[in-house]
């Protein structure tokens, strides 16, 4: 895990202007605040950040974190969307990356725009769960225990990093770009579509019905016995090569 930390910073760094660096400033004493939210089912996160999630009566964020970066912390909760982030850009001196802890009685969406670590505590569960990394979301890492009747994954852009996937949901959909290494082999699903234009892997668990399309070299990895149907779209000069292959 430290690993993706620095990771997520050096990409943060790259990406924010020199003048937001002070060497004499660090993320100061380590604190933690509760804040109570509205009602919401939709998560955007705008900042780096380590979340749990947790599926609870509740709705509320806790922070753990260096008062620096809790004083550039803020987040608005309206229309049933809570978005969370901060201004922070001092990483040079100081790597530990604020700890979430996110409350919410359902979830329907969780978008990422920017990097970000997510796991949860427990299981999220519900009808409909879709989780969206856009083309500013450069590392991600997830570990997620879901039960949902249907669930879906859409990266875009050069976003990359390891998503693992944990759980029952019935029906699953997934669109995979760059290297973004799927594990989603102890998801349990009856029907499942994969748009597969990345260089990474994805490894899955599917009974009834496997419907793929490669548009690049990534294999898909699975266990099941499904009906498999694959279909190859020429995208410029990529090769679509990707196998699928039983685990």
């Amino acid at each position: 895990m430290k690993i993706i930390h620095y990771l997520l910073i050096l990409f943060y760094l790259l990406n924010s202007s020199c003048s937001f660096i002070n060497p004499l400033e660090d993320s100061g004493t380590e604190t933690d605040v509760l804040f109570e939210t509205k009602t919401f089912n939709t998560i955007v996160l705008e900042g780096i950040f380590s979340i749990t999630i947790i599926q609870d009566d509740s709705h509320s964020i806790y922070f753990k974190g260096g008062e620096n970066i809790l004083d550039k912390f803020s987040f608005t909760d309206q229309e049933n969307t809570l978005t969370i982030k901060h201004d922070y850009s001092n990483w040079l001196h100081n790597l530990e990356i604020p700890k979430l802890e996110i409350h919410c009685s359902e979830l329907k969406e969780i978008k990422f725009q920017t990097s970000c670590n997510l796991q949860t505590e427990g299981t999220l569960s519900g009808d409909q769960l879709a989780i969206f990394l856009t083309e500013e979301a450069d590392i991600v890492e997830m570990n997620l225990n879901l039960k949902f009747e249907t669930f879906s994954f859409d990266s875009r852009g050069s976003s990359s990093g390891k998503h693992t996937f944990k759980g029952i949901c019935n029906n699953a959909n997934f669109t995979l770009n760059s290297s973004n290494n799927m594990f989603a082999n102890e998801l349990e699903t009856d029907k499942m579509r994969i748009g597969h234009n990345g260089l990474g892997n994805a490894h899955i668990w599917v009974n009834d019905s496997l419907n793929v399309t490669f548009y690049n070299s990534g294999n898909i990895y699975y266990k099941g016995n499904p009906h498999i149907t694959v279909n190859r779209v020429q995208v410029n000069n990529q090769k679509a090569s990707g196998q699928v292959l039983p685990q």
